[in-house]
This record gives structure tokens, C-alpha cells and sequence, in this order.
């Protein structure tokens, strides 16, 4: 095997350089840094520091203010919105607890919303005779993102028949409620 000492390679014509031939394996040793497009960034994942009490039957946004991660500082703790800055595709993810006191909770439904339009929803029905106190739902989207001024933001719904359902946050070191998102590669 030889070693090529070289600062940079270019094609010879056109833009195009092209690396090992179909059925090749081209390999990068452990602790080499690829820069470029080849990143999941921007990426954020945010949790509820508080419990977050809202009104029964009402699309609230959740108010994420706990920045776990934050690769390009994308996400706002005061809007609770990821505006990515960057076109591309992006995968999106969360997971939020409830809280409706004893067994109040029927319904309960999380929406991702771009530019404020919902574009996502899941849903949880535990039905009329199965009432829970404590429901989790979560969601996942592939979604794109094709402006710069694009923003996502998390939603929830909960039914509760005594009327003050809330959101879990933070609890002895365990994040109940979570918010994430990242760029895909490619």
C-alpha cells in the first residue's frame, strides 16, 4: 500500500472528483474529523424544566426552556421554536408526559407545527371506561425545511374532565417531556 502526502486534490476537469471505483470500500480511520456536509447539524433537544399547566381541550404549545442541545443556537427558550437558519431535510421527535390528577385524562394528542400550521399530529384515546391519570404520547416526522425562516414548534392536547391537565417536566434527574430535531445527512 502507498501513502500520498498531498494539501489538496482537484479534479483535472470539471467539478467532479470522483474516489475508488464501483464495489470499492473507502475507508476513514477512527478519529478523523469529516467537515462539511457530512454533520447532523444543525441539532437541538430540549426538555420541560417545570411542569407546564395548561386548559383541558385546548392546542397549547409546550413551552421547552431546558436547551440539552443546541449545535448552532437554532432554538429559542423564549418562543420555544427551532428555526434551523438552513435549507434541507430534517427528522424531528418528542416525547410529553401529562398529569391530570386522578385517572381525568381520555385524550391526548401532540402536533408539530411549521411556520404555525400544524403538519404532524399523533393521538392517544384511552377511551370513555380506561381513564388514566398519566399518558405519554410521542411523535416523529421527516419534514423539510426549504427557507431560512422556517420555525418548528411542539403542541399538545389533553382532555381532562376535572379541567387542569399539565405537562411533566423535570423530576429527580429524568426528563418526562422532550423536543428534538436535526438535520439529515445527504
Amino acid at each position: 500500500m502507498a501513502v500520498l502526502y498531498v494539501d489538496q486534490v482537484d479534479p483535472q476537469s470539471g467539478t467532479t472528483l470522483t474516489i475508488g471505483t464501483s464495489g470499492d470500500t473507502v475507508t476513514v480511520p477512527s478519529g478523523v474529523t469529516v467537515a462539511g456536509g457530512l454533520s447532523n447539524t444543525p441539532a437541538f433537544y430540549v426538555s420541560l424544566t417545570s411542569n407546564q399547566i395548561i386548559s383541558s381541550s385546548t392546542l397549547t404549545t409546550v413551552e421547552f426552556d431546558d436547551e440539552i442541545l443546541d449545535s448552532d443556537s437554532t432554538y429559542d427558550t423564549s418562543t420555544y421554536r427551532f428555526t434551523p437558519g438552513v435549507a434541507g431535510t430534517y427528522f424531528f421527535y418528542t416525547r410529553m408526559r401529562s398529569d391530570t390528577g386522578a385517572d381525568n385524562n381520555q385524550i391526548q394528542s401532540a402536533a408539530l407545527r411549521k411556520n404555525g400550521t400544524i403538519i404532524e399530529r399523533s393521538y392517544v384515546n384511552t377511551g370513555s371506561g380506561s381513564k388514566t391519570d398519566n399518558e405519554t404520547t410521542g411523535l416523529s416526522a421527516i419534514v423539510p425545511s426549504v427557507s431560512t425562516t422556517d420555525y418548528f414548534d411542539m403542541q399538545i392536547y389533553i382532555t381532562d374532565t376535572s379541567g387542569s391537565p399539565s405537562v411533566v417536566g423535570q423530576g429527580s434527574g429524568v426528563h418526562y417531556s422532550t423536543f428534538g430535531g436535526y438535520k439529515l445527512i445527504g
